[in-house]
């Protein structure tokens, strides 16, 4: 597998999770919610958790 295949993967997973947060806090997946960057979130090293937070934080929603 390429390098590219496997950040693409890796990057793919991220979302998922940053997906799974963001649902389990409050019922919507990233698609629902104001374009953000990231890719640039991911290969900076923003956690899942973190980048969730950080995405509903800006759109108004009250964190954990």
């Amino acid at each position: 597998m390429a390098r590219t295949d496997v950040s693409d993967l890796a990057f793919t997973q991220w979302l998922a999770r940053v997906n799974a947060v963001i649902n389990r806090m409050v019922g919507l997946q990233l698609d629902d919610l104001a374009d953000v960057d990231t890719r640039s979130a991911f290969e900076d090293g923003a956690s899942p958790a973190a980048f969730a937070r950080e995405v509903l934080a800006d759109e108004g929603y009250e964190g954990e």
